[in-house]
């Protein structure tokens, strides 16, 4: 297999991005997948030089939005659908889908899980290990569980 480097092939630049495009995704120029990737039904968008590590799960059931130029860290979970908490005699929970927004310039890190209805501004930067439950504004770093602000970022 021809590669660009140690542990990057063109699987990850050519056939992950052009597999998920015949699928009916918008996945934008000079994307980067590598391998594990995980894509349940629902709509998924994926902006211009995108690169998302190994091993992540993209649950679109309530839409994913990756803006332009993001990276994505390894192991990832974006889980766009929850259920209510009270038992039901069945056992099965209704389900309440909500997007996830990622906006241009985003670096979410290794491990972070991302839940729904949450938009992550412009800019920011997920910590690893993080979990996401709300809103992130441009241009901060968050992290821990749930995610909090760390600090303030410059635009660049």
């Amino acid at each position: 297999m021809a590669s660009l480097g140690p542990n990057i092939d063109l699987f990850d630049y050519y056939w992950r991005p052009l597999l998920l495009r015949l699928s009916g995704v918008a996945v934008g120029e000079s994307t980067a997948i590598l391998s594990g990737i995980q894509v349940s039904l629902g709509e998924l968008s994926i902006g211009d030089e995108v690169f998302i590590n190994v091993d992540c799960r993209l649950a679109c059931g309530g839409q994913i939005f990756i803006g332009n130029y993001c990276q994505i860290g390894a192991r990832v979970s974006f889980e766009t659908v929850s259920h209510q908490l009270a038992p039901v005699k069945n056992g099965k929970r209704p389900s309440n889908p909500a997007p996830i927004v990622i906006e241009d310039n985003v670096w979410v890190g290794s491990g972070a899980i991302l839940l729904p209805g949450i938009t992550i501004g412009e800019g920011a930067v997920v910590a690893a290990g993080a979990v996401v439950t709300n809103d992130v504004e441009p241009y901060i770093v968050v992290g821990g569980v749930p995610a909090k602000k760390i600090r303030g970022l410059e635009p660049g």
